[in-house]
């Protein structure tokens, strides 16, 4: 009698080199294998301007019937099955191949619908972080900065604007590019799907073309 893919023994050497105990490793086997048996849609996914306040508040609206996987992608992939010889269930080494880069896991009972039809509109405006580039100018006149107090001047010159108090106002001598001081998101959060598995039949979807 052919043995049964959840049967198959994961070799843990397979993941030499990261200082992570053995069993941690086997444990994080575990809980990913459990999961896989325990929901119906898998998703690779990316995660566009990463905030963990917005992770945070996803996971918990969406605690109820699924969870959010982040782990070393090469342990996963030895979880999941690198090649048909080796996975879970079937057609799981597609989801470790996709395993590339800053990746996570999506395990859910909603259905695939309901998934993509909701990530398609979400999205989350959020400041850009150093070195992004900017989708419009914000300049800043010189001349009085009413928005600004007394006491937050040398915080202002500290970031580099040059500014002065002026009869106990602060005062812009030169135009300036601002975004975060006032209040202007130009970054968008947002999840990308990347690949699903129906785990009930195998079906199989790369959602990146």
């Amino acid at each position: 009698m052919p043995r049964s893919k959840r049967e198959r023994v994961v070799t843990l050497a397979k993941t030499a080199g990261h200082k992570v105990d053995r069993a941690a490793k086997a444990a994080f086997i575990t809980t990913l294998r459990e999961a896989v048996d325990a929901y119906a849609n898998i998703y690779v996914f990316s995660i566009a301007n990463s905030r963990n306040g917005h992770l945070k508040a996803l996971r918990a609206s969406w605690k109820a019937d699924s969870r959010f996987f982040f782990g070393r992608n090469a342990l996963t992939a030895v979880a999941l099955g690198r090649s048909t010889a080796d996975e879970y269930v079937d057609n799981l080494h597609l989801i470790s191949r996709a395993l590339k880069g800053d990746v996570g896991l999506l395990f859910t009972n909603r259905s695939d619908t309901e998934v993509r039809a909701f990530f398609t509109t979400y999205v989350r405006p959020e400041y850009a972080r150093t070195g992004n580039k900017a989708s419009e100018r914000v300049a800043l006149d010189a001349g009085p900065l009413p928005q600004f107090v007394a006491s937050q001047e040398p915080d202002l010159r500290s970031l580099g604007l040059p500014v002065s108090l002026v009869r106990g106002v602060v005062t812009l001598s030169g135009d300036y590019v601002l975004l975060e001081l006032l209040g202007i998101a130009m970054a968008d959060f947002r999840v990308d799907l990347l690949c699903h598995l129906s785990t009930k039949d195998g079906a199989f979807t790369d959602l990146r073309a």
